[in-house]
């Protein structure tokens, strides 16, 4: 997780992602609470209580829906910062299971 500024702000902005437990394919939280796999479509968080908040309900479905949630920083247009995040949001480099 980013560090967070003195007012509770995450010093980037983030996304939460993980993977679906089903299939495996990545996904982000969108911003209905629901699971897309389109970052475009990812609920981007700037709190650092929010964040916290989100992941941990996150952690919480990782026996039913998902695998290894966490958050990823962005930019302001909701681009990943670092390569691996940027080509896990850009979609597999391998087929998905059906």
């Amino acid at each position: 997780m980013s560090k967070t500024s003195t007012k509770g702000r995450v010093a980037a902005p983030q996304v939460l992602t993980a993977n679906d437990l089903k299939n495996g394919a990545v996904v982000f939280l969108d911003k209905a609470g629901g699971w897309t796999t389109r970052i475009s479509e990812a609920r981007v968080i700037d709190d650092a209580a929010e964040a916290a908040t989100l992941l941990d309900k996150a952690n919480a479905l990782q026996a039913t829906q998902l695998v290894g949630p966490y958050l990823v920083d962005v930019d302001a247009a909701g681009r990943p910062l670092h390569l691996r995040e940027l080509i896990r949001a850009e979609g597999p480099t391998a087929p998905l299971f059906a």
